[in-house]
Parts: structure tokens; C-alpha cells; sequence
């Protein structure tokens, strides 16, 4: 299996549970994360989970096998458009609340290993 790449647009308790949990089940994954808290950035990278950390969201993010929107529902438009080529959503909020204005591919069923979440 060739390594997966995830990305997340915030590492709160939802983002940060998530992607410590990818790194435990699937350590080779690469993960990429923006959150707005640099204390929380800089705790991601100190203890492993992320790979790489960023303070923008960019077309970097283009390259993620999977993006995971753990920011506030309100703010997934705003963060996609930056984003600028489509990838694999993941919405944790619920998609089903919110409208994007263009379209993407969500990812409904991929094949992960059940997770554990712990938190950041």
C-alpha cells in the first residue's frame, strides 16, 4: 500500500483526536496541519502526529489523499476555496449542515483502520 497523505484544517478535539489516531494505526502516513493556535501547531509536531505544520491553508493541501475540515462549519467554504484543486473532504461537523459553493468529492466510506480517538 503506498502512503497516504491526510490533511487537516484544524487540530481542536475533533482534528487533533483524528489525526493522532491515523499516525498511531498508519505511522508511515504523512499528515499535514493548519490550526489557528500556534501552541497547538507546535504540539502537533513536538509529539509526532504531524509531519508537517503550517499557519496557511494552501494549495499544498491539494496534494492530501484525504482532508479532514475540523474547523467551525462556517468556515469550510473560506478554507476550501484555498485549498484551490479538489481533493477527498472528510467534514466532521456534518456536511449535511452546510452548502459548498462548487463541488467536491466527500469521502463517505475509506478504507482506514478503526480509530481510537484520544485527543491532541
Amino acid at each position: 500500500m503506498s502512503t497516504l497523505t491526510f490533511g487537516f484544517i484544524g487540530l481542536g478535539l475533533i482534528g487533533g483526536s483524528i489525526a493522532r489516531a491515523i499516525r498511531q494505526n498508519l505511522p508511515q502516513s504523512q499528515i499535514i496541519a493548519y490550526d489557528i493556535n500556534a501552541d497547538t501547531l507546535r504540539e502537533a509536531a513536538q509529539c509526532g502526529v504531524a509531519n508537517v505544520i503550517t499557519t496557511r491553508i494552501d494549495a499544498s493541501f491539494s496534494d492530501c489523499d484525504y482532508l479532514f475540515l475540523c474547523a467551525p462549519v462556517q468556515k469550510n467554504d473560506e478554507n476550501l476555496s484555498a485549498v484551490k484543486e479538489i481533493v477527498t473532504v472528510c467534514d466532521s461537523p456534518g456536511f449535511n449542515s452546510f452548502v459548498f459553493s462548487y463541488p467536491i468529492r466527500f469521502a463517505v466510506d475509506f478504507s482506514i483502520p478503526p480509530l481510537v480517538y484520544g485527543g491532541l
